[in-house]
């Protein structure tokens, strides 16, 4: 290309070498090397060849960056590529996992016999669509007890289904083309028969000896499954004709996240002795768990910590991933504690809702560190703390903007459920909430102008560290002025009606407090009541109150999770 009468642009890469760059250099050219080429309107039949041309050079260079982007984890942008990518690493990415729950079987009246509930019972919450739960287990109602407890997994169990008749070839694959398969890599997902006996699960063929009757199973890039059998080396070799059968559940995802009290129906009957038994069911707790399939994102922070430990957790790092890969948790902190101990912080599904970190969810995070930790590690397992962030603020309008539509928007970008600023989904543990960030956030919205900031503070809280009598905060709550500064209070009790404060910042106050009188700090940064409860405090009695500056930068701690508090927006200058 060095004879060319002017430079142009060779660079590989696709990024600059569209349509419209190829076909200007095209134009730019022609005069160079056919200056008789006078006229290049759009029915000219050179120029029809060279949009041709420029078309052709933008497809070939769009499909060479599709080649090199697909052969980098970190530049693709297709799930299965790295899916398969994943693979060779020895990671499996998580397809869509069932959410769980319990429901409680309710009898009409007790029976003088006991009631069995077999395992497969179908339970459904009717919402648009039915979203249908069985126990895994079967279960008995004791005679003489009214009411029972049962733990439910969102899905369906399918009658196994014939995925065709064996040929006798090595390596032989049946797909199976049914959608949303509950499989997770587990022993236990599906229950695949060779003529009529049960092989076994297992993720690599050098898991196998020449006579184990194995299969292991491949996602393909619809999201189908595909069971793959032996050669006689590794797995056995499946004789001609012998015929290969699966029974599967179906279900998962988010859709199986349902409220509480939205099980409501058995389907079915449960039978003693002949007789149909009326039951009412209902859910007392909402779903948990209930994964979309892994995203593109996790794998690739997923798949290189799995080579990089061998699926063990050596770093702070390692239990975060490890953790937040367990059904029902939403977001995790892992903290350093002593020489060899690590402390989770836990964001549970449904935190949002009320929904708390159960035993069953602790239970399942131990076990899932179970083969993963170091021997010497320590492990705890910690609900994290939701702390109110208050928010008031003057937002002055444009004189054309409608006050009321300004501020509509103003409260989506705190409180949408999505998006905003305090939404569960856009927050993590241990956030630094900055008020710059708040500023330019509300500064951007269509018909803001500017805005004074009354107040960007976490909300104080009372929280009692030991206490034998029932004194509790007044309903008035805690106040702050502008001159708090962030820090944490203690009140201690030196008598049953009376107790010192002592600030981590502003120390020992003077001033002491007594139960049902009014206390302000020395400084004038706080101030709150403590009414008298039925049972009379004891000295040591000791609550703490954690402040920050009434309208500044909020730091929170390791295991402080930021949730909306009290969000008060006024909008003035524009119409009414």
């Amino acid at each position: 290309m060095s004879d060319l009468p002017i430079p142009l642009d060779l660079s590989a890469g696709g990024v600059n070498r569209d349509y419209t760059t190829i076909w200007a250099d095209f134009q730019r050219i022609i005069p160079h090397l056919c200056p008789e080429w006078t006229y290049q309107g759009e029915d000219d039949p050179g120029t029809a060849l060279g949009e041709l041309v420029a078309y052709l050079g933008d497809h070939l260079h769009h499909r060479g960056d599709i080649v090199l982007r697909d052969l980098r984890a970190a530049k693709t942008i297709y799930r299965w590529m790295l899916v398969e990518l994943a693979e060779w690493l020895g990671y499996f990415a998580r397809r869509p996992t069932p959410a769980q729950t319990t429901v409680t079987i309710t009898l009409d009246a007790v029976l003088a016999e006991a009631l069995s509930v077999p395992d497969r019972s179908v339970f459904c919450a009717d919402l648009a669509d039915t979203i249908y739960f069985e126990n895994l287990s079967a279960y008995v109602i004791p005679a003489g007890t009214l009411s029972l407890d049962v733990v439910v997994v969102e899905g369906r169990t399918i009658t196994p289904t014939t995925l065709g008749a064996a040929t006798g070839a090595p390596f032989e694959r049946f797909n199976l083309s049914a959608n949303n398969v509950l499989f997770n890599w587990q022993d236990d997902d599906l229950v695949v028969t060779v003529d009529g006996v049960e092989a076994q699960h297992v993720r690599w063929p050098r898991d196998a000896g020449p006579n184990d009757l194995v299969y292991w199973v491949r996602a393909k890039r619809d999201g189908t499954l595909q069971l793959r059998f032996g050669n006689g080396s590794y797995g056995r070799l499946l004789r001609r004709g012998a015929i290969v059968t699966c029974g599967f559940r179906q279900g998962g995802g988010v859709q199986g996240r349902v409220a509480r009290n939205t099980i409501n129906r058995l389907q079915g009957n449960l039978v003693l002795n002949g007789a149909f038994i009326t039951v009412t069911v209902t859910n007392a707790t909402r779903a948990i768990g209930g994964l979309a399939e892994e995203g593109i994102d996790e794998i690739r922070q997923a798949a290189p910590a799995f080579f990089r430990t061998q699926d063990r957790a050596v770093t702070i790092e390692d239990y975060e991933i490890y953790a937040k890969s367990v059904p029902g948790v939403f977001r995790v902190k892992a903290v350093q504690s002593g020489v060899a101990g690590v402390i989770l912080y836990i964001v549970p599904d449904g935190a949002e809702d009320g929904d708390v970190l159960t035993p069953t969810l602790k239970s399942a995070i131990y076990r899932a560190f179970d083969r993963r930790k170091m021997a010497t590690d320590s492990l705890a397992v910690i609900q994290a703390d939701l702390i109110p962030i208050d928010i008031e603020l003057n937002v002055f309008t444009y004189r054309t903007q409608r006050n009321a539509v300004v501020q509509q928007r103003v409260q989506a970008a705190f409180l949408d459920r999505d998006t905003g600023l305090l939404s569960f989904k856009m927050n993590e543990l241990g956030k630094h909430l900055r008020i710059s960030d708040m500023v330019n956030i509300v500064e951007d919205i269509q018909g803001v102008d500017y805005l004074d900031v009354i107040r960007f503070t976490r909300h104080p809280q009372l929280v009692w560290r030991s206490r034998l009598g029932t004194a509790v905060l007044s309903a008035a709550g805690i106040s702050i002025t502008k001159k708090c500064q962030e820090q944490v209070w203690t009140i201690y009790f030196i008598t049953d009606m009376k107790f010192t404060v002592t600030g981590s910042v502003s120390g020992l106050q003077v001033r002491q407090g007594t139960l049902n009188v009014p206390y302000t700090d020395d400084n004038g940064e706080l101030s709150f009541t403590i009414d008298e409860g039925m049972v009379e405090m004891g000295e040591g009695d000791r609550a703490t109150i954690s402040v920050s500056q009434l309208a500044f930068n909020v730091q929170l701690g390791a295991k402080e999770f930021p949730v909306a508090g009290s969000v008060v927006i006024r909008v003035n200058g524009g119409i009414d």
